[in-house]
């Protein structure tokens, strides 16, 4: 059984799995067809996000909308938010070593606040989807 989990407002994360089976009827409808592809799709840094504020209730809302749409469709695999910068490492693997290197990191343009993974029939649907998606970056704050 797939476990579907996003980032909401109210209790943290939400257990999609535990709701009624109907979003898994989609993905069983793939496939008849050709078989479905994974796609990620990434949220990029603010400054905000990397400062570690969350997003206003605007947004919040809206992205909670949209990810129940999502999984409503049988599109959403996984998705969440990912901690700043400063709370991660990056590992170089040389060889035998690994060199550990503690953020932050930079520039904020080139991080990651969060991610889907959706399965899609193909790259068209994928991007029909983020065409819905709510604006991240416009409504951060």
């Amino acid at each position: 059984m797939l476990q579907f989990r996003w980032y909401s407002s109210g209790d943290g994360q939400t257990d999609v799995a535990q709701q009624p089976r109907q979003h898994i009827r989609h993905r069983m409808l793939y496939a008849a067809a050709d078989p479905p592809m994974r796609v990620i799709v990434f949220i990029k840094s603010t400054a905000d996000s990397e400062a570690g504020v969350m997003p206003g209730p605007e947004l919040l809302g809206a992205m909670e909308q949209f990810n129940a749409a999502l999984t409503e469709a049988g599109i959403m695999v996984d998705g969440n938010g990912i901690k700043p910068s400063s709370a991660g490492f990056r590992v170089r693997f040389d060889g035998e070593s690994r060199i550990l290197t503690q953020g932050p990191f930079g520039p904020v343009k080139e991080l990651v606040a969060g991610y889907w993974i959706w399965q899609v029939r193909d790259m068209d649907e994928a991007l029909e989807w983020v065409m819905r998606c709510p604006n991240p970056i416009s409504l951060w704050t």
